[in-house]
């Protein structure tokens, strides 16, 4: 696959590590030591600095992750406490606020247009999650970085069945290398991995020799989690893939990604920007979410002259 169908994310690394330098300085009034890196001092990190500042948030990553704010032997706290621009932190930011409207007329208008999927109520949101007969089924350590459960409206049938969303969250990245393992597996025409494709009908035939390149590897196991996940709680489900319109390495990768998908397979696929997810949240959301979604537009949304 000729590498210039996939633009160099560098570009879009620097301009958000300048920009969220900037917001650390602007926004917590805090003047960060190492010249390249964008880590909390200690204090900050621990007092949650790095997530958007609502109980809910910090209830999320404390419930998930209990040693999140922890010291480790170094004094330090983790990666995801302090690391203002790695995007470890960034779903507990745009998808913890959301709890708050669990259940509500409001929530399940957009978790339908994050969805395209006409939606009766949202009734639950997680975080770095996986089914564990899903997990099985896969034999990976894959994992959505959040996820909606949300019950689709079946005029026909007169019930409300499940569907799931799953989420991945991107801000800066660019391609993953391969483990040996999993190059091993992906290469391995009697994996999981391949016959689930085939078995699935979401992709193309032949799709995996291109589908197991370190440009798509991620997306094709998260569609595949997707799948295993929605077999073993006998619903449905959408794979949201969420990044920021500047990184265009991300846009190429979703667009490539999608050649390889049958008609039914592009209709649980959702590339979505950050800029689009916060047009939706102004769009239907009542008006005490604006707060937020100002906080996500000011902190996330990096100006680039693309």
């Amino acid at each position: 696959m000729p590498r210039a169908l996939f633009p160099n994310p560098k570009g879009f690394l620097e301009a958000a590590r300048a920009h969220q330098r900037d917001w650390v300085a602007e926004h917590l009034r805090v003047i960060l030591t190492d010249p390249v890196r964008v880590t909390l001092p200690v204090t900050a990190a621990t007092e949650g600095k790095n997530f958007f500042p609502a109980p809910a948030v910090l209830e999320a990553v404390r419930s998930r992750f209990p040693a999140a704010f922890a010291l480790n032997p170094s004094g330090r706290t983790g990666s995801l406490a302090a690391d203002a621009l790695r995007s470890a932190h960034i779903p507990f930011n745009l998808f913890a606020p959301l709890r708050d409207y669990l259940g509500t007329p409001h929530l399940a208008r957009f978790g339908a247009l994050l969805s395209s999927r006409p939606l009766a109520t949202v009734s639950a949101i997680g975080f770095e999650f996986a089914d564990p007969r899903a997990r099985k089924a896969l034999r990976d350590n894959t994992s959505f970085d959040a996820f909606l459960l949300a019950q689709v409206a079946d005029t026909h049938k007169g019930r409300y069945p499940d569907i799931f969303l799953g989420v991945e969250v991107k801000y800066t990245e660019g391609p993953y290398s391969w483990t040996r393992k999993e190059r091993q597996r992906m290469f391995a025409r009697n994996d999981a991995y391949h016959r689930l494709t085939v078995s699935s009908g979401l992709f193309t035939v032949g799709g995996a020799l291109e589908l197991r390149t370190r440009h798509l590897k991620q997306m094709w196991r998260n569609m595949l989690l997707g799948v295993a996940t929605a077999a073993a709680t006998d619903g449905e489900f959408i794979y949201v893939h969420l990044y920021p319109n500047g990184n265009v390495y991300q846009a190429a990768a979703c667009s490539k990604f999608a050649e390889h998908l049958t008609p039914k397979g592009r209709e649980v696929f959702r590339p979505t920007t950050y800029e689009g997810f916060l047009d939706d949240a102004s769009e239907v959301l009542p008006a005490d979410a604006f707060p937020w979604i100002e906080y996500l537009r000011r902190r996330y949304l990096v100006p680039v002259a693309l």
